[in-house]
């Protein structure tokens, strides 16, 4: 028994117009064997997945040419048909209509392409929508169209490759250069200067400008969350796998990187050489008492300077009217310039002390 006698709904299937890169391009349709070209419209079965011409589907009774599984098209409001698209089937039927009143029948005339419903319904989509379709269902057809990557080889094998190439990297580095190892550590003996891990170098350097719990818990959460939030805030599809989204994406990944660089060197050598805590605690000697100068110079102040600075990004790009995409591409180049940059200092430009010295003026390390 059949899904239709048994009184199952049949499935809903929409149709897909071919192009070169669609997966079903070139394969034969089950009904009439012949191959699914480009600038047809298809069908697939809900449940083999086998590609169909569209008017095959529908002249065969709406069910699959192998399983005979059947889908009924599901017609998208706004694909409204042209009047003469819709007058076709009527004009064929004329004739066969004056051919059954005639006492003698004569020899039925051929019928042209254009005038059956099957020629009509294979028509460009254009000509049957009447040019009615937008640009927005033309771009969705066209990714709905595109071939899908898969994990494997499109994915696996570029991570094995990389893995290999890293592999082969550190190999050639531990010929040529020489890593000895250290004494073991000693709990009575502090190394001056002692540094944090490379990954949290950076934020070993946000500890000498500002509260510690700031720099250590309440800087980190909020970054960690700003960037989980990235794909709820972004949700546009269009131009993804695009470096940099386009031309604009890249004008603003320069203007970011750029304005990033300047302000984090010019706060951290502002810090040093001037030294903002001292300069507000001389100018209000109040907040010399040790709790209330934290508050104040150590944990008000560089959140309001961090603020500005990022507002001040925002204002750097807003002469390009910016959309969503371009101000996550600010800021997410923000945070990589400044994650690098703090990283970079941390372990080349503080030496004892964790004082700022060039690299090639650096003291030897003090026992």
């Amino acid at each position: 028994m059949s899904e239709i006698e048994a009184g199952v709904k049949p499935a809903l299937i929409s149709v897909r117009p071919t192009t070169a890169e669609s997966k079903w391009a070139g394969k034969e349709c089950p009904h009439c064997k012949k191959p699914i070209s480009a600038g047809e419209n298809a069908v697939l079965c809900p449940k083999c997945y086998t590609p169909h011409h569209k008017d095959c589907w529908t002249t065969h009774g709406n069910v699959c040419g192998l399983d005979q599984t059947p889908a009924n098209i599901m017609e998208r409001a706004g694909r409204a048909t042209s009047p003469a698209a819709d007058a076709a089937p009527a004009a064929t039927l004329a004739p066969v209509k004056a051919v059954a009143q005639s006492p003698v029948a004569p020899k039925p005339a051929p019928v042209k392409p254009a005038a059956s419903p099957v020629g009509a319904a294979a028509a460009p989509p254009a000509a049957a929508g009447g040019g009615a379709a937008s640009a927005r269902a033309m771009r969705s057809a066209a990714r709905r169209a595109q071939a899908q990557l898969t994990t494997w080889p499109h994915l696996l094998m570029p991570e094995f490759l990389s893995a290999v190439l890293l592999m082969i990297g550190l190999t050639v580095m531990a010929w040529f250069v020489n890593a000895p190892l250290e004494e073991h550590s000693n709990p009575n003996h502090t190394p001056n200067p002692s540094k944090a891990p490379w990954y949290f170098l950076n934020l070993q350097e946000l500890l000498l400008h500002m509260h510690p719990g700031l720099a250590g818990v309440v800087i980190p959460t909020v970054i960690i969350v700003l960037l989980m939030a990235i794909p709820y805030l972004d949700i546009n599809s269009d131009d993804t796998g695009v470096w940099f989204s386009g031309a604009q994406g890249k004008k603003v990944f320069w203007i970011s990187a750029t304005y990033t660089f300047f302000w984090a060197w010019a706060l951290i050598l502002a810090d040093e050489f001037i030294g903002v805590r001292a300069v507000i605690e001389n100018a209000i000697p109040v907040l010399k008492i040790s709790w209330l100068s934290e508050i104040v110079t150590q944990t008000m102040v560089p959140t309001a300077i961090m603020w500005v600075v990022a507002v001040g990004l925002y204002v750097a790009i807003a002469h390009l009217k910016p959309t969503v995409r371009d101000v996550m591409i600010a800021y997410f180049t923000a945070f990589v310039i400044a994650w690098i940059l703090l990283a970079l200092v941390g372990s080349a430009f503080r030496g004892p002390a964790m004082v700022l010295y060039l690299p090639w003026n650096m003291p030897a390390r003090i026992a």
